[in-house]
């Protein structure tokens, strides 16, 4: 288990994710999160506690999505998320290295994919 400490309005976005993919939604994650946002300002800080596969699961999901949209967001919660990563690791908490190991791999396989898509088009236009 983790706690992860980022602004209302991400748990929020984060509701939305898997409100919108219903095969993923967990209850119980979500009642944390209601609970945890009550009575709060979008930009007001929060925290809750999952297991670890729950944050990886929500944190490629947020990556897959459109970039336009949810690029800040997504950087926002990820420097909010490394100070607690780096703390996590440096304690040597296995859930956190999971964490961080996995947010660094979703975050390498975005670039990836953004760099093959780049040379498909410049390979297209030169052909």
């Amino acid at each position: 288990m983790v706690q992860v400490e980022l602004k209302v309005k991400h748990f929020y976005l984060i509701s939305y994710v898997l409100f919108k993919d219903q095969a993923s939604v967990s209850f119980s994650t979500l009642e944390k999160i209601k609970i945890a946002c009550a009575n709060k300002l979008d930009d007001d800080l929060t925290t809750v506690e999952s297991d670890v596969n729950f944050f990886i699961t929500v944190f490629k999901k947020l990556g897959a999505e459109p970039e336009g949209q949810f690029t800040t967001p997504n950087e926002e919660m990820y420097n909010l998320l490394l100070p607690q990563i780096t703390a996590g690791v440096t304690a040597n908490d296995e859930d956190w290295i999971t964490l961080a190991t996995e947010t660094q791999a979703i975050r390498t396989a975005n670039q990836e994919n953004v760099a093959a898509y780049i040379q498909y088009a410049k390979n297209k236009l030169n052909a």
